[in-house]
């Protein structure tokens, strides 16, 4: 446990230093260039700024949840919404490069769990879904529901699915 907080005390730093010279950069190029840019050019560095905003919070929660895991924590009243869109908005060059539609539930109810691993497994079921569809027409569902107190969520898609040897791994 002493190890694992020194790692979540020093790693922090070690990994944003590179993240805030990306987020100045992006900032230089916006203030300097950023009239001489096509939209879309401006779109792009904006987008690369907000995911280097979100990968630092997501950076410091990872951490924190690590450590989480070996000491009693108090639950946390998550927002299901707030996860699918966060997860969402980080796979969304794929699911853009790939025309993956995402049919959802317009609400999702607040669950009790860890907002960044919860983040981090529907980011995996959506990043995954998006890679493996076949074709050009890629569509993911998302939906919610609660059933005996329990809120179940299903993430399906129209890819090939996962092979039957491989079940019981994918949790690993």
């Amino acid at each position: 446990n002493t190890e694992l907080k020194q790692f979540a005390h020093f790693t922090p730093h070690d990994l944003k230093t590179p993240l805030g010279t990306v987020a100045n950069l992006c900032e230089e190029a916006l203030d300097e260039f950023g009239d001489q840019m096509p939209a879309e050019a401006r779109s792009l560095i904006e987008a690369a700024r907000r995911t280097v905003f979100r990968m630092s919070s997501t950076i410091d929660e990872l951490l924190s949840a690590s450590v989480a895991c070996h000491e009693t924590q108090p639950e946390e009243h998550v927002p299901g919404e707030s996860i699918i869109n966060d997860a969402l908005e980080r796979v969304q060059p794929i699911l853009r490069k790939r025309r993956v539609e995402i049919v959802r539930d317009t609400t999702f109810p607040t669950v009790v769990g860890n907002r960044a691993q919860l983040r981090e497994v529907f980011f995996n079921l959506f990043s995954n879904a998006a890679k493996y569809i076949e074709g050009d027409s890629g569509r993911i569902e998302i939906r919610a529901q609660r059933e005996s107190g329990q809120c179940v969520f299903t993430v399906a898609d129209n890819g090939p699915g996962i092979p039957r040897e491989e079940l019981e791994r994918i949790f690993a």
